[in-house]
């Protein structure tokens, strides 16, 4: 297992898929990074050498907001729009979609969670 960004990665996937399974990176940002560096994208993530693996991670760190930090951005966030009540706070703190769905017949995650 190779570890980035707080992240397992299984060492068969391939690079993109591999940097893909850190929160907040997808797959043309992990694709931007691959290019950058001049890694193909299919080579499996368990060939990278260290070397280019500490790279991958300075550039990361350097240009991305992910893991733990993005969830706590996003976190606050969330936080601020409740606490300035305006109308997507309200939607949060009771647990109902947010982005104009529908409640009648369809949210059946968020109702699931607004019963508990």
């Amino acid at each position: 297992m190779v570890y980035l960004c707080e992240t397992k990665i299984d060492p068969k996937l391939t690079s993109v898929k591999g940097l893909s399974k850190i929160y907040g990176v997808g797959k043309s940002q992990s694709e931007r990074i691959l290019n950058s560096l001049g890694i193909q994208n299919r080579t499996p993530f368990g060939l990278i050498p260290k070397t280019e693996i500490t790279r991958i991670k300075k550039i990361i760190e350097r240009d991305l907001n992910v893991s733990s930090r993005l969830r706590q951005e996003n976190s606050s966030i969330i936080k601020s729009l409740v606490k300035i009540r305006c109308y997507r706070g309200s939607r949060h703190r009771n647990r109902l979609p947010v982005r104009g769905q529908r409640t009648s017949t369809n949210a059946r995650t968020q109702k699931k969670h607004r019963k508990s």
